[in-house]
């Protein structure tokens, strides 16, 4: 039975015992409540970029798969062993290849263009540079 307050409703639901605990300690001092709201939001957020852009949503999935199937080959994941690392970036760069459109590639032409580069890899790797930046990682690397 959901009872209504201001703007939102409360409703009970029933969850297996390992899944509420796991949402009670993931909760933490925001509660359970809010957790399972934020990941309820995210998971309707994903849904809408995955209308927007299947391919995009495609090739994530295959790349979480790869990094899955790799690990199995591994010492560890791709991110703390190189020989999992190497084999990593060679299956995303195939996904890629696999993926690429065909024709020319040519500088977009149109207006509004953020940082109005005309090189397709400096503008990766500028947008790339950016979002570390936002995330807080390093932006180097050196290895391409």
């Amino acid at each position: 039975m959901a009872r209504k307050q201001g703007d939102m409703h409360q409703t009970a639901l029933r969850l297996p015992r390992e899944l509420h605990r796991k949402l009670g300690k993931i909760g933490g001092e925001r509660g359970m409540g809010e957790e399972i709201r934020r990941r309820l939001e995210a998971s309707f957020e994903r849904e809408a970029d995955a209308a927007h852009d299947p391919k995009l949503t495609e090739l994530q999935a295959l790349i979480t798969d790869m990094a899955g199937l790799i690990q199995l080959d591994s010492d560890g994941p791709w991110h703390s062993d190189p020989f999992a690392f190497e084999a990593f970036r060679a299956a995303i760069l195939h996904l890629l290849d696999v993926a690429k459109p065909e024709g020319e590639v040519k500088a977009p032409t149109g207006a509004g263009r953020a940082l109005g580069l005309n090189d397709p890899v400096a503008l990766g790797r500028a947008y790339a540079h950016m979002e570390l930046r936002r995330a807080g990682q390093p932006t180097g690397g050196g290895n391409g």
